[in-house]
């Protein structure tokens, strides 16, 4: 996008002496000279300083060296020194008693350098570390008539040893059989794992347990093994996707603003030439913007944009990428140890080709399963984006592929989302080792409206079918609405588009009761059974807070009889703690 600010400048004085376009010379009568006589003349460009350069005066023509025009920017060609009145365009002002040169130049006779305006990046923080440990823990006990459980989950992580962080999870459990069964014990291992970072080039190093890398159209599996890979979390300051960009130039030395959807979002100076301005990053969907210049001489100039924002983009130049070995982890949160015996690879790789394209591809393989496969994500400009993807897979000489396509677009008003993945012949990947297969078909639709007044509707279709024959569709519709501050509604309903006695319907209405106070009143039913709820509560202040009280209240009413729960909640400096009784009829 080309923005022009072509602005010519005021006439001339009087006082000063001019040249043309027409190269008629208006200095002043010069006194006669025998000798060629150098100058060095303070040089401004289109009102924009460029300092003390070298020029000559020759039979009362004023004469540039062609290495002093190059370093303003003009494009002349040969060394030869060049009369300024034969630059074409170019308006001289020369002021022999000040020893000045003032030079009005069409943008179309100079080559300058973009600027690129953008705000001011903070200094990147050094992070240091020092030895400790941390533990993490969560208790949770409960009773009913039948049977009780206690129930520990634990985080425990060494920190500060080297560059490196050890970190495990687990979980303890007690429950008893019946109201005189016997209590039992069990205890499994989550995950455990070594990390070590490496922020400069934002990767890290893990060994022990971790989740495959994969893409959109590929399945994650735990293993237990080696992974490295790139980590921008350790680089928080950095923008990952495409920023909108604005192209312009300056005649003379301006100001410029930005404004996104109404909201202004740079306000800087640009000096002559073109300039380009990125927009903040985080911005999403199709926009509006204006780019407003005002100019040395107060003149103003607005030009509209429209852009569009994709956050399922990497930026130019950036490349995500991960590579595991190790073995698949088995029977997760039942056996603390239990892996499979063949050793599996697998690896990705996301590279920003340009700000409208990012190039993506995965590969896996193992136990005698090998996959492979290519995709990318395309910027349509201000259509959206679209993806597209194809993998293929060989098991035991038996070959099967997977093609997947999909499109996103929105406005902030109204936004489609579309995706469908197919297989054909036997497509297997690593979750096949373990008997799950990938779903033959799955289609994705949702689109979504805000109404203004009458609130925000959305619909959406899903589709999963699988090899075993299991052929899934569900559709629901959701709306909701804010009437003021205070009072709210929300209104979904799902079907189940193989049974149709398989459906489900929710309303609420919520109001706001001062003090972080809040009630609600809702109905629902899910197939022939339907439950009404009224609910009062004051939250548990936020972790940031000083901490405080927080409690609830329901009453409940339905095919299931009637009930309710009380619950308390307290946070100090310790903890978090919680106290609660439910009841719904006779359980």
């Amino acid at each position: 996008m080309a923005l022009a600010a072509s602005l010519l400048p005021p006439a001339a004085s009087a006082a000063e002496a001019d040249i043309g376009a027409s190269g008629d010379a208006l200095l002043p009568a010069p006194t006669p000279l025998t000798a060629t006589q150098t100058l060095y003349l303070d040089v401004t460009l289109n009102r924009s300083p460029r300092g003390l350069l070298p020029f000559s005066l020759d039979a009362g023509r004023l004469m540039a060296p062609a290495s002093t025009l190059r370093q303003l920017g003009f494009s002349v060609r040969g060394e030869a020194p060049l009369p300024l009145d034969a630059l074409g365009g170019v308006v001289v002002r020369y002021d022999a008693a000040l020893q000045t040169l003032a030079l009005d130049a069409p943008l179309s006779q100079l080559t300058l350098p973009t600027t690129l305006l953008e705000r001011a990046a903070a200094p990147t923080p050094v992070a240091s570390a020092s030895p400790g440990a941390l533990l993490n823990y969560d208790v949770y006990a409960s009773h009913n008539q039948d049977a009780g459980n206690l129930a520990l989950t634990t985080q425990w992580r060494v920190f500060g040893l080297g560059r490196g962080v050890l970190e495990s999870t687990q979980l303890l459990r007690t429950y008893q059989e019946g109201r005189s069964g016997h209590w039992r014990g069990e205890s499994v291992r989550l995950d455990s794992h070594w990390e070590l970072d490496f922020p400069d080039s934002a990767t890290t190093l893990t060994v022990g347990d971790f989740f495959s890398g994969f893409v959109d159209w590929s399945r994650p599996v735990r293993m237990g093994g080696v992974q490295i890979g790139r980590n921008y979390g350790l680089q928080p300051y950095r923008v990952l996707t495409p920023t909108p960009t604005f192209l312009g130039e300056a005649v003379v030395p301006s100001s410029v603003e930005l404004y996104v959807d109404g909201l202004r979002q740079y306000n800087g100076e640009v000096p002559v030439g073109p300039f380009q301005l990125a927009a903040q990053p985080g911005i999403s969907g199709a926009g509006n913007a204006q780019v407003v210049i005002t100019d040395a001489y107060g003149r103003m100039q607005t030009v509209d944009f429209a852009f569009y924002g994709a956050q399922q983009l990497l930026a130019k130049g950036l490349t995500d990428w991960s590579l595991g070995v190790g073995r698949m982890r088995r029977e997760y949160g039942i056996h603390s140890f239990a892996y499979d015996t063949p050793v599996l690879v697998s690896g990705t790789w996301r590279h920003g080709v340009s700000n409208r394209f990012t190039a993506e591809a995965h590969a896996e393989g193992g136990g005698g399963v090998a996959n492979a496969g290519a995709g990318g994500w395309w910027l349509l400009g201000p259509g959206g984006v679209f993806n597209a993807a194809y993998a293929g897979s060989r098991v035991n000489g038996r070959e099967g592929g997977q093609w997947a396509l999909g499109y996103s677009w929105n406005n902030r008003r109204v936004n489609v989302n579309a995706a469908t993945r197919r297989t054909h012949g036997d497509y297997r990947d690593l979750g096949a080792l373990q008997e799950a297969l990938p779903p033959d078909v799955t289609d994705q639709l949702t689109l979504g409206l805000t109404l203004g007044r009458a609130g925000a509707i959305s619909a959406s279709y899903l589709r999963l079918s699988y090899p075993d024959g299991d052929d899934n569709r569900y559709a629901s519709l959701f709306w909701n609405k804010t009437f003021s501050a205070r009072w709210s509604a929300y209104l979904s309903f799902n079907q189940d588009l193989s049974d149709r006695d398989d459906r489900s319907v929710y309303l609420s209405v919520s109001a706001s009761l001062g003090r972080n106070r809040q009630s609600s009143v809702s109905a629902q039913r899910n197939g022939d059974r339907r439950l009404y709820a009224v609910d009062v509560s004051q939250p548990v202040p936020g972790d940031g807070s000083q901490g405080g009280f927080g409690w609830r209240l329901q009453a409940r009413d339905g095919d299931g009889g009637a009930g309710g729960l009380a619950e308390l909640g307290w946070l100090n400096r310790v903890g978090r703690y919680a106290l609660g009784a439910s009841r719904q009829g006779d359980a």
